[in-house]
């Protein structure tokens, strides 16, 4: 970890499960469908709505033969286990993001620029958040305890 004054894409370590990588890219995007009440037209309220997480990561093909092992050990891509995906940054800040019960799914397998030649293969891997525990940051969850009270943890 860099000691620099806020944060950057370098500072950022990723784990997938037990495996830690080095990503080109990663995305992670929360849907929150809550939105005000109306009554007769006029605000009066909120209604929480539902909710849910997806994401990409962008692997080089060092990375991405390193989850390719685990897809090996599970028997195929399809059939990896859903993972916890975690990504840490700290200088003089810090910043922790935990997703719960990630399902990977190839959507780019191969990204080849013949013409440039300096830029690497690109693999993108797409994710949904599937998890009861969804999403934390910093330690603190996204859902409360109301929220997911009712889940079967799927175990």
């Amino acid at each position: 970890m860099s000691r620099g004054t806020s944060l950057s894409g370098l500072d950022v370590d990723v784990s997938i499960g037990q495996t830690d990588i080095t990503a080109d890219k990663i995305t992670l995007d929360i849907e929150d469908n809550s939105k005000a009440a109306k009554s007769r037209g006029v605000s009066s309220g909120w209604l929480k709505g539902s909710i849910g997480a997806k994401g990409s990561i962008e692997l080089n093909t060092e990375n991405f033969n390193r989850l390719g092992d685990e897809a090996e050990r599970a028997g195929s891509w399809r059939d990896l286990p859903p993972f916890d995906f975690m990504m840490y940054a700290k200088t003089n800040l810090t910043l922790k993001v935990e997703a719960f019960g990630c399902q990977l799914k190839i959507t780019n397998l191969l990204d080849i620029d013949g013409k440039e030649g300096g830029d690497g293969m690109v693999h993108k891997l797409d994710y949904e958040v599937c998890g009861r525990d969804f999403i934390k940051i910093n330690g603190t969850p996204v859902l409360n305890q109301d929220d997911i009270k009712h889940l079967t943890r799927g175990d």
